[in-house]
């Protein structure tokens, strides 16, 4: 299951996947998996179940785009000197499903700012964790490759994995996602299915901003038309 995050900036998306992963502790309970909470489980196991990429990341390392791939296998013990035959079949795979093979060879600094994300997505996914969480994964990319990035996340889902994906692209959740969490003011408004989220009255809601819903072959995505409310120039 792609499950997405939505909502405007500050909702609480990223905070959120970090408490996912672990690298947050929340101010109260647990966060837990399969019933153990996370902070009980040694870092190189929460690492081999839980894969997260954040929205910050960023890499300008002189390394191959290989290399950076097999980087996602580090949880497994892996090194660039001791890859077993798994590491090196995970790596490739997750490369395809990028589309960054062609990149195997290139050092990552020498590549574009979309090139980078493609092969730091492709890290994360040669992880092969159970639980997915990406942070704006198609920030930095043109449309093909932001189809390109989804449609490898709806492939991790379609395999078993438990994807979280947060997102500004609210056609690009209404298509991909199964379920989706609206936020706002660190709050949930609505979570379920695409139509029951992506409402226009919702929508206002939580960006402040009107919306009409268009209709495209099987979809109903909103568009957003005009801010609602008084501008900061309007006196």
């Amino acid at each position: 299951m792609v499950t997405g995050l939505v909502g405007p900036n500050g909702a609480g998306k990223s905070t959120l996947l970090r408490l996912l992963a672990g690298i947050d502790s929340p101010d109260a309970g647990d966060v837990t998996f399969d019933g153990t909470p996370l902070h009980a489980l040694a870092p190189s196991a929460r690492a081999r179940r839980v894969a997260h990429l954040p929205q910050s990341a960023q890499a300008q390392w002189p390394l191959s785009g290989r290399d950076v791939v097999s980087l996602g296998r580090l949880p497994h013990g892996a090194g660039f000197d001791r890859l077993s035959e798994a590491d090196v079949q995970a790596v490739a795979r997750a490369m395809s499903r990028t589309g960054t093979t062609a990149f195997a060879g290139r050092r990552l600094d020498h590549l574009s700012a979309g090139e980078r994300a493609r092969l730091l997505l492709a890290r994360a996914l040669a992880t092969e964790a159970d639980v997915l969480l990406v942070d704006e994964p198609t920030a930095a990319l043109d449309p093909a490759y932001q189809l390109e990035a989804m449609t490898a996340l709806r492939g991790e889902a379609d395999r078993g994995v438990a994807v979280a994906v947060a997102l500004h692209d609210l056609a690009l959740a209404a298509r991909f996602c199964d379920r989706l969490i609206l936020l706002a003011g660190g709050k949930v408004l609505r979570h379920g299915a695409a139509a029951q989220v992506l409402t226009p009255a919702l929508l206002e809601a939580a960006y402040g901003v009107a919306f009409e819903l268009v209709v495209l072959g099987d979809r109903r995505l909103p568009v957003p038309i005009a801010r609602s409310g008084p501008t900061g120039d309007e006196r």
